[in-house]
């Protein structure tokens, strides 16, 4: 918004003697007309041209001649060759500059105070982010050092699947996220061809994978598991995994009608018969 700008009035301005002058010359007009020339001065910074009062007096619904006899009759004004100009009016503007620049002097060294605060702040801020960070990073280190639980080797086909991995609370609480720094185990060279294809139809067809070690070789009983260590029933569970476009592994399904495969008590049928009874069902 444009800055607006006043003057003092004063409200006996009236009585004047000169202000008396102008009123028996030339009316209340004339007054006015003083009054306009006062406010087209403080609006041209305190001076105004004596060679455009034809075009002050056409702006003010008035005569030349009665315009300059106010300029120059009583007093009212100062002039030279060139320009007429209030004294009052100078002072006023004066005044008013010099408030102005001691305002923007002191914004500025109010803003100055004000930035230099927020970079120390700053500067204070990123020092201990930087202490907290390495603080943090060394206590992690620590950590891996001291908490990182041995993994039990996975053992052969047809030993028992419960002593393979460490599963209870605690022990999986204390290795979860923490690198195994060792081989991943497998029964054989076969269960780990077929885990690898699980582990790339799993990260190009449903963008998944395990996020640690120690998961993924959970994951890798798991499948010993289900198949009894058969590499050949294990084969088709990952089959079956895949062609139902599953996340997980499951135990197979058994169509209606067939002998059904007891993981408990072993394999009932061989793995010919299985993939048989599984292109039956998909």
């Amino acid at each position: 918004m444009k800055e607006r700008y006043w003057f003092k009035h004063d409200y006996n301005a009236r009585l004047d003697p000169k202000l008396q002058r102008v009123l028996m010359k030339h009316g209340q007009a004339g007054k006015g007309v003083f009054w306009d020339l006062l406010e087209m001065l403080y609006e041209a910074e305190g001076y105004l041209s004596l060679s455009d009062c034809d075009s002050y007096a056409f702006n003010l619904r008035t005569d030349a001649d009665t315009l300059l006899s106010i300029i120059t009759d009583f007093d009212l004004f100062k002039q030279d060759d060139t320009r007429f100009w209030n004294e009052r009016i100078l002072s006023a503007i004066e005044t008013r500059q010099a408030k102005s620049d001691k305002a923007r002097i002191g914004a500025k060294v109010k803003w100055d105070n004000y930035a230099n605060a927020s970079k120390n702040d700053a500067n204070v801020l990123q020092s201990q982010c930087n202490r907290n960070a390495t603080a943090m990073l060394d206590n992690r280190s620590k950590n891996i050092e001291n908490n990182n639980p041995p993994l039990s080797p996975l053992q052969g086909e047809g030993s028992d699947s419960s002593s393979k991995l460490p599963t209870s609370g605690k022990q999986a609480e204390a290795g979860a996220g923490k690198p195994l720094n060792k081989p991943l185990e497998f029964p054989s060279p076969e269960f780990e061809a077929i885990w690898k294809e699980w582990i790339e139809f799993k990260r190009t067809e449903k963008r998944k994978r395990y996020r640690t070690q120690l998961a993924e070789q959970k994951g890798i009983t798991h499948l010993v598991n289900l198949s009894g260590g058969d590499y050949s029933v294990a084969k088709l569970i990952v089959e079956q995994s895949m062609a139902q476009n599953w996340e997980g592994l499951f135990a197979l399904k058994n169509a209606p009608g067939l002998p059904v495969v007891d993981q408990q008590q072993g394999i009932t049928e061989t793995s010919e018969q299985i993939r048989a009874r599984l292109k039956m069902v998909y």
